[in-house]
């Protein structure tokens, strides 16, 4: 599944994207909050205020969670076994 995604900024610059199952926004190398919007068709879905935000397809979302899931000190589920 493809994203296409469009980040717009403060100054109203816009640059548009497409990924294949799922796009990281961040600011690369600083760890600082920013103001962000979610939007679907033109209609707000959620605004953040986080360091980074991950979109994912259904298919990219279960490569997310592995990769977090390893990065994590403490699992976000665990084997009934």
């Amino acid at each position: 599944m493809r994203l296409h995604v469009t980040l717009r900024s403060g100054s109203g610059k816009a640059e548009s994207h497409s990924a294949l199952n799922e796009a990281v926004i961040t600011q690369r190398n600083l760890a600082r909050l920013m103001d962000l919007a979610a939007s679907l068709d033109g209609d707000t879905i959620a605004t953040y205020k986080a360091d980074g935000l991950i979109l994912s397809t259904p298919t990219g979302s279960t490569a997310t969670t592995c990769q977090l899931v390893a990065l994590s000190s403490r699992p976000i589920s665990r084997p009934l076994s």
